[in-house]
């Protein structure tokens, strides 16, 4: 008899958002992983949380059309918004850090919000982005753990792809 597995839970970050439609010939694999991620979560393989930090993201694009199109895979696809952390000071806090300590730019605040809301929900298993560069890159989850393990915060989660978390048939 096979064991139970529990269903993982996964907080999408706003650049897997952007890939969905993505037309750059060079990020075409992407966008195929990122639909058959969106197609996986529909189909229940996964439950998927997304936040307020998401959608000030997606809000702040100038391109209505693009918008719309962003905000509609929320409910197409099932996402359910995940309650902000009650310690708010909390998340500004860890947030700061990441910034003070150059962990994530100055310029990249709300890569440092999510980094921080996925910190204090510990329901989630897995951060999903495309952002490599300031986010799913193991020197940065690194300097995260340095940051955080000493201030008594346990990282119960994984930062990945989409690439890294879909399954294969």
């Amino acid at each position: 008899m096979m064991g139970y597995i529990k269903k993982s839970t996964l907080y999408v970050e706003t650049s897997v958002f952007g890939f969905y439609y993505d037309e750059k010939p060079e990020n075409r694999d992407k966008k195929e992983k990122t639909k058959l991620l969106f197609q996986q979560i529909q189909n229940g393989y996964f439950t998927a949380l997304y936040s307020d930090i998401v959608l000030a993201e997606i809000e702040k694009l100038t391109d209505d059309f693009k918008k719309h199109r962003l905000l509609e895979l929320i409910s197409r696809f099932g996402l359910r918004k995940i309650d902000m952390p009650s310690a708010e000071d909390e998340l500004r806090l860890l947030s700061t850090i990441f910034l003070e300590k150059q962990i994530i730019p100055l310029n990249k605040k709300d890569d440092a919000l999510h980094l921080a809301l996925v910190i204090l929900s510990p329901q989630i298993d897995y951060f999903v982005t495309w952002n490599c560069k300031h986010l799913a890159n193991v020197n940065v989850f690194r300097r995260v753990k340095a940051a955080v393990l000493p201030l008594g915060y346990e990282l119960k989660f994984e930062i990945v792809t989409p690439e890294e978390v879909i399954f294969y048939e």
